[in-house]
């Protein structure tokens, strides 16, 4: 009916260039003050081709970067981010 909310996503967006000059630092930053316990279903950065990183379930430790929809959900990953036992991420792709 439109009147029920079963879930919200947040994403922000950037440019290509800008992912590329995203340390891991300001990644831990941004998981740490943006997708930890934030509530949302979903929190994703979208590049200006399509492609971008999505914390499903607002999980800080695990990013999935990919080719994303409209919403910034993942239509087909191409590697993981995740997070290390010293507080670093680290990519590996598929």
């Amino acid at each position: 009916s439109g009147d029920t909310v079963i879930g919200e996503y947040a994403f922000i967006r950037i440019t290509n260039d800008n992912l590329e000059k995203i340390t891991p630092d300001m990644l831990k930053e941004f998981a740490d003050n943006v997708v930890a316990d934030s509530g949302y279903n979903w929190v994703s950065i979208i590049c200006d081709d399509g492609t971008g990183i999505c914390f499903t379930g607002s999980m800080y430790y695990l990013g999935t970067y990919g080719n994303l929809d409209n919403e910034g959900c993942i239509t087909e990953g191409i590697g993981n981010i995740t997070l290390q036992s010293d507080d670093s991420f680290k990519y590996e792709a598929y």
